[in-house]
């Protein structure tokens, strides 16, 4: 394997060929590919009913901006909780006007601060805890929910280095996105 250098926030080999998390860099052809695969993917009916009730509630027929906050909170993520700022994000949701926000973000803490300071701001009600959904059933369906309601937006403002971010971004067919 070839040795990758970090810089300027890319993992690049000499010859620029690696285009993960690079959305700009992706061909178009490629985006259109993995885009079309992603919906292919169906939910099983309790799931889809959970998605299309809420959007129809909360967030059909408005301009819509999706939102990804990861905070890198969790075990063993110290090493990237520098790529969390969280004022970045305020201040880039900020930039986008008559619009309403869908927010998540594995943290409840980021949440709250957001909801605090920005205005049409709308989450999904869960019943587990975000900080550890990876180990439960439930918490994992509910962050596939708040995924495809993610890709339910005009815009997708997302967390950089995360593939949470770029999945919602594919399912929503590859529209303007800002990653912080």
């Amino acid at each position: 394997f070839e040795e990758i250098e970090y810089t300027d926030k890319t993992y690049q080999d000499e010859l620029n060929r690696n285009i993960d998390f690079e959305y700009e860099r992706i061909p178009l052809n490629l985006r259109k590919i993995y885009s079309f695969l992603f919906r292919q993917i169906k939910l099983n009916e309790e799931l889809q009913e959970k998605i299309n009730n809420f959007y129809k509630s909360n967030l059909e027929g408005k301009n819509i901006v999706s939102v990804h906050i990861r905070s890198w909170n969790r075990d063993n993520e110290e090493g990237r909780q520098h790529l969390h700022d969280i004022e970045k994000f305020i201040s880039k949701m900020n930039e986008y006007t008559d619009c309403c926000y869908f927010l998540t973000s594995d943290s409840q803490e980021t949440i709250d601060m957001v909801k605090s300071r920005v205005k049409n701001v709308f989450t999904y009600n869960r019943i587990t805890e975000r900080n550890n959904s990876r180990i439960n059933p439930e918490g994992l369906r509910e962050d596939l929910i708040e995924l495809y309601l993610l890709s339910k937006g005009d815009v997708l403002i997302g967390s950089y280095y995360s593939s949470y971010t770029e999945v919602a971004w594919y399912l929503m067919d590859c529209k303007k996105v800002d990653i912080i």
